[in-house]
């Protein structure tokens, strides 16, 4: 469930509702859009859950959503941080949807285990609590950024060519082999002007070279860079003055160079495109 603007709707669901309004749910100038969904995944941790309801009375939920591919890959590697993996039904917990209900009414249902060992429960609480701490990048960064998000949405997974069309090339594969998309600024975000350095990382250095040679691994980040770069190598020919970067394993980062940088979110991406319209 969620409240729309019957005025202004944005989702399929509220679209659909306001053109049938004898079945819409009005609250004064508001709708209240009630969605079918396969079923509800709890995040609610355990301690809330089990907390006497004169303490809590409420438990959270978020609809569980099937996603095509790419998108499923890269929300399982946690490159959309809108999506939390449950392994155990090969689905998603949408978490911008979440929701509360009462705990009466979640005893009504029954109960799928959708983690299934400690592996994968750390997983979907590190997934859940991302979407809710994940680093806040400046909007400018996104927009400037948008070539490289057109390539990823256009090329991960795929089976990809040479300019001339004749020749395979494994852009498709390199890109869907990342874990991780890393940015880093020097001497700091509040800085000006500010250099800004790359990591793609793959889970390990081993996995990487087993797909292509160091070379070029970095072939391909210095082309992927490119496509954002202005004439004279600046991002935005502004406060980013530089953008450089590599390819790494996750294993080969030192703890420095990860807590200094931050994961960019394909997500976040791709939803910059749409900002102004």
């Amino acid at each position: 469930m969620h409240i729309a603007d019957p005025s202004d709707p944005r989702s399929d669901e509220a679209k659909a509702e306001t053109k049938s309004p004898a079945d819409a749910k009005m609250t004064d100038e508001w709708l209240i859009v009630i969605s079918e969904v396969e079923a509800a995944v709890v995040i609610s941790q355990t301690c809330d859950v089990i907390d006497p309801s004169s303490v809590n009375p409420f438990v959270e939920v978020a609809p569980l959503v099937r996603l095509e591919e790419p998108f499923a890959s890269q929300a399982i590697k946690g490159g959309r941080p809108r999506y939390a993996h449950v392994p155990a039904v090969n689905a998603f917990a949408d978490l911008e949807r979440i929701q509360p209900i009462e705990k009466p009414v979640l005893v009504r249902f029954s109960r799928t285990a959708g983690v299934r060992d400690d592996q994968e429960q750390r997983r979907f609480a590190e997934a859940v609590g991302r979407h809710f701490n994940r680093f806040a990048f400046p909007t400018p960064l996104y927009r400037a950024l948008k070539p490289l998000s057109n390539r990823i949405d256009k090329k991960y997974g795929q089976a990809t060519f040479d300019q001339g069309g004749k020749n395979e090339t494994k852009e498709g594969q390199a890109l869907a082999a990342l874990d991780e998309i890393r940015i880093g600024a020097a001497p700091s975000w509040s800085a000006d002007p500010i250099d800004l350095y790359v990591f793609f990382l793959t889970q390990t250095r081993e996995s990487g070279l087993q797909l292509m040679p160091e070379g070029e691994w970095q072939q391909w980040v210095n082309f992927w860079l490119d496509l954002c770069r202005k004439p004279g190598g600046s991002l935005d020919g502004t406060v980013y003055r530089s953008l450089g970067g590599e390819w790494v394993g996750l294993d080969e980062l030192n703890a420095y160079e990860y807590l200094a940088s931050d994961r960019l979110d394909f997500d976040r991406l791709t939803a910059e495109g749409a900002a102004d319209e």
